[in-house]
């Protein structure tokens, strides 16, 4: 909320969402906080700054979703990053919310 403050009144016109925490643990080491804490700052948080952000997006506006290689569901040389990969599909609805705004 405060950065909505300090955003003010002003447009914008692209908003870019580049998360990427990543804990390295292979599987029989993974906690639940792990996964918790990457979906958290991987899923929840751009769909949570998109929409405090909202109000400052005009019909045209853009949200662009970055992420690391390591998301990608076919490369697999980076390990069984699970956590990460799991926390991908959630900021893909951010599209459809923004439609039906």
């Amino acid at each position: 909320q405060a950065l909505r403050e300090q955003v003010g009144t002003r447009r914008i016109d692209v908003l870019v969402n580049n998360t990427g925490r990543v804990i390295e643990k292979r599987f029989g080491k993974i906690e639940s906080a792990d996964l918790l804490s990457e979906y958290a700052v991987n899923a929840v948080a751009p769909l949570m700054l998109t929409q405090v952000l909202m109000p400052c997006m005009e019909q045209g506006s853009k949200v662009v979703l970055i992420t690391s290689r390591v998301g990608s569901l076919g490369e697999n040389s980076s390990g069984g990053l699970y956590g990460y990969r799991a926390a991908l599909p959630l900021p893909a609805f951010i599209p459809a919310a923004c439609v039906r705004r």
